[in-house]
């Protein structure tokens, strides 16, 4: 028999159904239990902060600088958390010059005079 001695016959690993067991221990065969909907960790959540209307957003140079002054990762979890307020380091210059005043000689100067507007 299978079950008594320790690996002796043609099937070592068979369950008192008769079924083989793979390796974590669960039956082989097909037709078993059935995965149920995902625990609620895994699901998609909703954001309550979208908006369902289109959303307007106004890019200034503010909002530039300040993106700009944020490293990869910050960027990506404020992206992933936009409810959560944003940890900015007082230290940083937010223009590269380290002026907070007017740049000398915007490359666009009609790119920040209209709103933006992102509709989807």
């Amino acid at each position: 028999g299978g079950l008594r001695g320790g690996g002796e016959g043609p099937h070592p690993l068979v369950g008192a159904a008769g079924l083989p067991f793979s390796a974590n221990g669960r039956p082989l065969a097909a037709g078993g239990l059935r995965a149920g909907p995902p625990p609620a960790s895994k699901r998609q959540k909703l954001n309550p902060a979208d908006a369902p209307n289109p959303v307007v957003f106004v890019a200034t140079k503010d909002t530039r600088a300040l993106r700009k002054a944020l490293t990869h990762l910050e960027l990506r979890r404020a992206a992933r958390r936009p409810n959560q307020p944003l940890k900015v380091k007082p230290g940083l210059p937010l223009r590269p010059g380290g002026a907070l005043g007017p740049a000398s000689a915007p490359p666009h100067p009609a790119s920040t005079s209209e709103p933006i507007v992102l509709e989807d």
